[in-house]
This record gives structure tokens, sequence and C-alpha cells, in this order.
């Protein structure tokens, strides 16, 4: 079966990654709940922060396993660009103190100010979100709680992961992208194969091309910051491409792609493999906004 069968919406727990405790104003800037009470009394998900570095010390791995681990991942990879191999190796690091506080918490989400990192010495976590999608765990970049939790009900919907990523309009007015540089492997079945290169041109930070869906129907969708409504919209993928500023990218075609752009609630939306617009007139806690 799946990892993304039965896949939890409501009783659901997601850890929230950050130095020290998360920030209303980063939570607002995101335009997310600022009050993460918020999300138990609404939608029935508890949010736990934990402290990146105090994670990273009490879970500190031996080298050997990260070692181990690392070689792995770049053994399934199609290819490794040059310099991605010790930021995959900080990101094998992270990725076993990570998982550890997670299935500590029996959490299959987490969204992490990645941003922060590097000023504390730390390699951006791209790769490691990556793999922690392919054992069934949904990550948000950027401390998007809201982009968070709307992969979460679309993969809890579909029953396969969400894509959480900027919306990027097209020049040709009827379509957009959906782009970012951390996707989850498997969005269809078969499509599992990824690549290592640098971020942004940094070879300092890796990030990984994944294999994505380049034809059939989707459903884009983003909770509003007073968890109250969903605005969300079905389109038609077209294609998929690794050129832009971020690693990944799917193109959508909208049928008022205007009428969407101006309606949006953030540049992040997440995306879901299909037409699930039915399920989501079944979700009683959310007001549906076209």
């Amino acid at each position: 079966m799946s990892f993304w069968q039965d896949y939890p919406f409501e009783g659901a727990v997601a850890l929230l990654f950050d130095f020290g405790d998360v920030s209303p104003e980063l939570l607002a800037s995101k335009n997310s709940v600022t009050n993460l009470g918020q999300t138990w009394e609404k939608l029935r998900i508890r949010l736990i922060p934990c402290d990146i570095e105090d994670m990273l010390r009490r879970h500190a791995p031996e080298p050997s396993e990260v070692e181990r681990l690392a070689r792995r991942w770049e053994r399934d990879a199609r290819q490794v660009s040059e310099g991605a191999h010790a930021p995959v190796r900080e990101n094998a690091r992270l990725f076993l103190a990570v998982r550890a506080v997670l299935q500590s918490e029996n959490a299959r989400a987490a969204a992490i100010n990645c941003h922060a990192m590097p000023q504390y010495d730390l390699r951006l976590p791209c790769t490691a979100m990556v793999e922690l999608h392919r054992e069934g765990v949904l990550l948000a970049c950027e401390m998007d709680v809201n982009g968070l939790l709307s992969s979460m009900l679309l993969t809890h919907l579909a029953a396969r992961p969400a894509f959480m990523g900027n919306v990027i309009p097209r020049s040709d007015d009827s379509t957009i992208d959906i782009s970012h540089c951390v996707a989850p492997p498997g969005m269809l079945p078969g499509l599992q194969a990824y690549e290592f290169s640098d971020y942004h041109g940094n070879s300092e930070h890796a990030t990984a091309a994944i294999e994505l869906p380049t034809h059939g129907e989707a459903t884009l969708a983003r909770i509003s910051p007073d968890l109250q409504r969903v605005h969300f919209v079905v389109g038609q993928i077209i294609g998929a491409h690794h050129e832009g500023d971020c690693r990944n990218s799917i193109t959508v075609r909208l049928t008022d792609c205007r009428t969407f752009l101006d309606g949006r609630l953030d540049s992040h939306y997440a995306l879901v493999c299909g037409d699930v617009s039915a399920a989501l007139l079944h979700q009683e806690v959310l007001e549906l906004v076209t």
C-alpha cells in the first residue's frame, strides 16, 4: 500500500522546525495562521514547535550512519552534480534527526524555516525534505504553515502527495507554473526518479530535480489564514520542467487564469494530481471559494 493511502488530516500532528519560537511575524508574512492553537480548534490538527539546534544536539547520528545514508541517496539518484556531495551529507544528518522527532511525535507533516538555516551555518534542507517525502512525510518550505495545511488536505483527499510551490504566471495568460526547489517523488505512480543538483546555482546547497507529471488534471488549493475557507481551482497539467529559478516546475492550464490569479491568497499553493473538487465539497470545516 502507498504511504499516501489514508493520509491523516483531522487528528494529524505536524511539527514546526525553527530556531527558538516560531515568529508570528514570519507566519503573517506567509499569510498563514498566527495563533497556532487555532489549527486544533478549527481543523483538529496539532502543531508542535521544535528548535532545530536543540534537535541536532539531542539526536546527533553516528558519522558512519550519515555516510551510509548519503551514499544510498547518491546511488538512487540518476545523477549527482559536482559539489553536491557535502550538502547531501549534511542533509543526511538533518534527515536522521528530523525523522527521530517525527517518529517520537507520530507526525506525518512538518514545516521548516529553511531560509534561516544558513544564518546558523547549516545547509538548506532541500534534499532531506525530498527524502522525508519518500517516507510518507509532507514538508513545507519557509515555515508556510497554511501551505502545509493545504498540502495535507489535498494529500488526504487524493491519496497522492501534494506539491507546494510558488505560483508563477506565464506569458500566454492561460497557464501558470507551480515551482519550488522541493517537490515530492511519486506524485503519480512510477514517478520516482531524481537528480541531485545545486540550489539556484549555488553549490554550497543541494536540491533534487524530481520526475514530475506532465499531463492530466490537477487541483490547486490554499487554506485562508483564518482557517475558514479554501481557495481552489482545477486545471490541466500540460508539462513540467527544471529550468526556472526553482528546481522543479509543473505547468498548468486554467480555464480562467486571471480570475484565479486575482483571487489567490499567497504566492504558495498546493497542487495534487487529479480532480478532488467533489471531495473538497464534503469538507465541512472549510468554506470553498473558486
